[in-house]
C-alpha cells in the first residue's frame, strides 16, 4: 500500500461517523474526488457514485460504507446522563457497561462519555444475555463529562488510534 493510500485511510478513519451522521466523511470524499477531477453524483439516499474509465473492458466496483455502528443521543435522562438509540448492528461484546464513547454534538463539539446501562424500547433497564451474539437493547444510557450537549447529537466508540 502506498503512503498516499495509507494517509487517506488514516484521515478517513479519524472522521466521526455513524448511521445518519455521515456528513463529515461524505464531504471529505467529495473534496478528494474534486481534487482528483473525478466527476461524481449522489443518489437519492446520499450515496456517492463516481466512475473512472480504465484501459480494459473489465469493470471493477468498489463499495464502502461511510458509517460505523454508534448511537444517536436523543434525550437528556438527568444531569449529565443521556438516552441514546443504537444505530447499526452492534455485537454484544463491543458494548458493555463502562464502554467509552466520544460524543459529537451538532455544533461539532467533542465530549467524553461511557455507557452505563441498557434499556429496552419501553425504557426499562435490561441485562444483555451472555449467550446472545448481538446487543439486544435498542437504547443505552451514556454518562457524559458534560451536561450541556445539544440534541440531537451522536456518539461513536472511543477507540485507540493504534
Amino acid at each position: 500500500m502506498t503512503n498516499q493510500l495509507l494517509d487517506t485511510f488514516t484521515e478517513l478513519s479519524k472522521l466521526p461517523t455513524t448511521s445518519f451522521y455521515e456528513q463529515k466523511i461524505l464531504e471529505y470524499i467529495k473534496t478528494k474526488l474534486t481534487s482528483y477531477k473525478i466527476e461524481f453524483h449522489q443518489d437519492s439516499w446520499g450515496n456517492i457514485i463516481a466512475e473512472v474509465n480504465g484501459k480494459t473492458p473489465n469493470e471493477i466496483v468498489f463499495i464502502a460504507h461511510t458509517d460505523h455502528p454508534g448511537f444517536e443521543i436523543i434525550s437528556k435522562h438527568k444531569k449529565n446522563v443521556y438516552l441514546a438509540k443504537a444505530l447499526g448492528g452492534l455485537p454484544k461484546n463491543c458494548v458493555t457497561n463502562q464502554t467509552n464513547v466520544k460524543i459529537i454534538s451538532n455544533r461539532n463539539d467533542f465530549f467524553n462519555g461511557k455507557i452505563i446501562n441498557f434499556y429496552s424500547k419501553d425504557n426499562k433497564k435490561i441485562n444483555v444475555p451472555k449467550d446472545y451474539r448481538w446487543m439486544t437493547s435498542e437504547f443505552v444510557l451514556i454518562e457524559s463529562d458534560s451536561e450541556k450537549i445539544n440534541l440531537p447529537s451522536f456518539a461513536v466508540f472511543d477507540l485507540p488510534e493504534t
